[in-house]
């Protein structure tokens, strides 16, 4: 069967002829690093890939266990499929699907995290208010589940003298602030039984918000629908930009305790062999790298064109768990969606997700039955005119109602 690229993939040797000159990047150990961020490797240092990860899977075994978990996720007794006059139609989408995780009544727990610490480009701290203005608590109500708003991330008023940059990472307290915010509201959801909705914000309130879901299951899977992998490490960004990093950051990759506000409440809480990329096609060559040296499964828009997106979904979800009992977290980052189809974004790539493409993710994760939490992010309601931004909005909007039980009939 069709698979998307791993470390088990065959090896290709390629020759590489390196010139020097006196341009602003440099190479390590075949990496291109951006001048920017060889400026704070010390002298006589290199960024070595493979010792990055003989790191990482020596303390692997540590970081992820399933201690915690009361008692194992059973496997359900479908019995026979009704059929026929007698078939009772449900009393609302939430109860036509079976859930596995959550119970009954059904509770949206939803978290504006918006900030915009982790990039530079303003805007996506009014998306929260954005996406509940187009008719968010109507809507889920409308799918049977009752809403409860735990509010807004409440900022930290930091100029950039009073929060400069640390490690090369740019707004390092305003934004770990703001992660910790999402993490405790998340927690909270979470712990409570309630679906979480993270409302963002830049990509960076993933570390809050995917942290906060596994304090309450431990065996987290994570569907990553975005254009990028947000796998940068502070040493390599180019930009010290955190809403390139979080992946980095969840997985142990990044140098946690060199940044002030994150050392003294996260820790890397996910299992590479429990996330799946889909829509990917911006990637940064060191980003290409460690996805085949740690065996992250990610599904570029070229498995996407090859193989359609229901096949795609199928090896994700297989990935995560065969049996579909696992609990996941889905963080769509909107960029993930084609340019013409969601504007209003910083960083949009052009040859993304169709909104059917889209909107079959959340539909085939919700049908599974285990879907737990979601982020919704980097909507900037400050980009693009009136039609677009409302477009955007309202693509936003029905991601979440797919992902939340509505079907097509």
């Amino acid at each position: 069967s069709p698979t998307a690229f791993s470390s088990t993939a065959t090896t290709t040797t390629t020759t590489t002829t390196t010139t020097t000159t006196t341009t602003t990047t440099t190479t390590m150990q075949g990496i291109d690093l951006p001048k920017r961020a060889t400026s704070l490797v010390p002298r006589g240092a290199f960024i070595d890939i493979d010792e990055l990860v003989a790191r990482y899977l020596k303390r692997k075994k540590g970081h992820y266990t399933r201690a915690g978990i009361s008692k194992p996720y059973q496997k359900a007794d479908w019995g026979p499929m009704p059929d026929g006059p007698d078939v009772q139609t449900p009393q609302s989408f939430a109860e036509d699907i079976e859930h596995f995780i959550l119970k009954a009544p059904f509770v949206a727990s939803v978290f504006g995290a918006g900030f915009q610490g982790g990039q530079p480009r303003e805007g996506v701290e009014d998306a929260p208010d954005k996406i509940r203005a187009t008719g968010l608590d109507s809507a889920l109500t409308q799918l049977g589940w009752k809403l409860k708003d735990r509010g807004n991330v409440k900022l930290l008023d930091l100029d950039e003298a009073s929060d400069p940059e640390v490690a090369q990472v740019r707004a390092p307290l305003r934004t770990s602030d703001g992660c910790k915010q999402t993490y405790e509201a998340v927690k909270a959801a979470a712990l409570a039984g309630e679906f979480a909705l993270t409302l963002g914000g830049d990509h960076s309130c993933a570390i809050g918000s995917i942290a906060g879901s596994t304090a309450a299951y431990p065996d987290l899977g994570v569907i990553w629908v975005d254009a990028h992998a947000d796998l940068n490490t502070p040493q390599l960004s180019p930009t010290g930009n955190l809403h390139g990093m979080p992946a980095a950051f969840l997985m142990g990759l990044a140098p946690v305790d060199d940044i002030p506000g994150f050392k003294e409440w996260f820790k890397p809480c996910l299992n590479p062999e429990k996330i799946v990329y889909v829509g990917l096609r911006d990637v940064d060559l060191f980003e290409k790298k460690l996805l085949r040296k740690l065996g992250i499964k990610a599904f570029s828009m070229h498995e996407v064109d090859k193989f359609g997106i229901g096949k795609v979904m199928k090896l994700a979800l297989d990935h995560i768990d065969p049996l579909r009992r696992t609990p996941i977290h889905l963080s769509f980052d909107i960029d993930g969606i084609d340019p013409s189809i969601a504007p209003s974004t910083g960083t949009p790539v052009l040859g993304g997700l169709t909104f059917r493409e889209a909107a079959f993710i959340c539909e085939d994760i919700a049908q599974t039955g285990t879907l737990v939490a979601m982020d919704v992010v980097e909507v900037n309601p400050h980009l693009g005119d009136d039609e677009q931004k409302a477009l955007t909005m309202s693509v936003g909007l029905g991601l979440i109602r797919s992902a939340l039980g509505q079907t097509l009939i």
